[in-house]
């Protein structure tokens, strides 16, 4: 069993000063998780960058913010579409993980059969989207950000369940449900559809870090010849002692 240390002291403030950089990597929506930090880095005179998962169209594609939507987004925002994930994206017949699921039922969800070769083939899409995608979105970045100035990158990509109508009623089933609606986590996740929703948790929570940190490297290194500093946190869920 992985070994958990609870957090009893706060740590010791952070040197960030008026002038330095907070970057949001992932979009925040209304009051979310990772809102406080922005909070806090807004009283000490931070310059916030914000970011956008975009946003699919009904034909599935996925593009920046329009014009309406920037309006009610806080600025400065680079407005590259970050989604994480494959669950939209086509493998090569075309057809989406979610499109796999499709006339699934409540009642025949265990019998579910997934390709996972075609799984494959839309993660490997997926990837090289994200981090295509991510790529332009640090040189946008990269523009804003003042000489001499220390940076914090936080990473707010969390979650990961696929958009398959039938997910979330099942993962109910296994994290809410009592009695005769209760499901054995175990009974999930060793499904397919447990199978392709781990690999899903795996790319959005977990790969999106590993390729921000891979792919910052050349912007690091700038910022901290230049004088600054860099720092990196990542969100996911929050748990209490006891």
């Amino acid at each position: 069993m992985t070994p958990f240390h609870p957090m009893r002291n706060l740590p010791a403030k952070a040197q960030f000063k008026k002038g330095d950089v907070l970057v949001v990597f992932g979009e925040l929506f209304q009051r979310g998780y990772a809102n406080g930090i922005v909070d806090e880095a807004e009283k000490a005179g931070l310059k916030v960058i914000y970011s956008t998962v975009g946003r699919r169209d009904s034909d599935g594609r996925l593009r920046p913010l329009n014009e309406e939507e920037l309006a009610q987004k806080q600025k400065p925002l680079v407005n590259v579409p970050l989604e994480a994930g494959f669950d939209m994206e086509p493998a090569q017949d075309g057809t989406t993980p979610v499109q796999q699921l499709a006339g699934v039922k409540l009642g025949t969800w265990q019998d579910a059969k997934m390709d996972f070769a075609k799984l494959e083939q839309s993660r490997a899409a997926g990837r090289e989207r994200f981090r295509a995608n991510t790529q332009s979105w640090l040189k946008e970045v990269e523009a804003q950000i003042p000489n001499g100035a220390n940076v914090i990158f936080v990473h707010t990509m969390a979650g990961g369940v696929p958009r398959a109508k039938i997910m979330m009623p099942v993962m109910n089933w296994v994290f809410k449900g009592v009695g005769d609606r209760h499901l054995s986590s175990k009974t999930f996740w060793d499904s397919d559809m447990g199978r392709f929703c781990a690999m899903s948790f795996e790319d959005v929570t977990a790969n999106t870090f590993s390729h921000l940190l891979e792919l910052s490297k050349p912007l690091k290194a700038k910022i901290e010849k230049g004088g600054g500093r860099v720092c990196y946190q990542a969100f996911g869920a929050v748990v209490t002692e006891g």
